[in-house]
């Protein structure tokens, strides 16, 4: 896997992506495609409604199918033990270039933080991010930018 990416969901309401929030993730899945240059790309999305309606614009955008993944739900973000859980369903092999988690604010942080020390041996500092945007993270390179 040469990249992780860290998605927060558009800009919602009741659930739902708003106008706003569906042309942020568009903006995202845009700037991902020009990144990732057709490198083989799977999407794993929190099953919350507004992270799922993110997953599928990435996903259409991408010409990928994204899949569902409990632990990147609201109800899991924050959690002292996510990060945990997350890196070791992503700890197997992936045969693909890319990797992209669509999930909620409460994780954007704290995950790449930790992928990036236990994975990759190095102190990056994400912070939490806004609406539709992400942690790219390049794991040869070693580094982290926000798209």
């Amino acid at each position: 896997m040469k990249y992780l990416v860290v998605a927060r969901h558009g800009h919602a309401s009741c659930d739902e992506l708003t106008e706003k929030g569906k042309g942020q993730v568009t903006e995202l899945a845009n700037e991902l495609k020009r990144i990732l240059k057709g490198g083989s790309t799977r999407i794993l999305s929190s099953p919350d409604t507004r992270a799922v309606q993110s997953a599928k614009i990435l996903a259409d955008t991408l010409d990928v199918r994204p899949e569902i993944q409990a632990t990147l739900s609201s109800c899991y973000a924050g959690h002292p033990d996510t990060p945990n859980q997350v890196i070791a369903l992503i700890d197997g092999p992936m045969e693909v270039d890319a990797l992209i988690l669509v999930t909620h604010l409460e994780n954007t942080g704290e995950l790449p933080k930790r992928f990036a020390q236990e994975k990759l041996g190095v102190e990056l500092h994400p912070e939490e991010i806004r609406h539709g945007k992400a942690w790219i993270i390049d794991c040869e390179a070693k580094t982290i930018s926000l798209a």
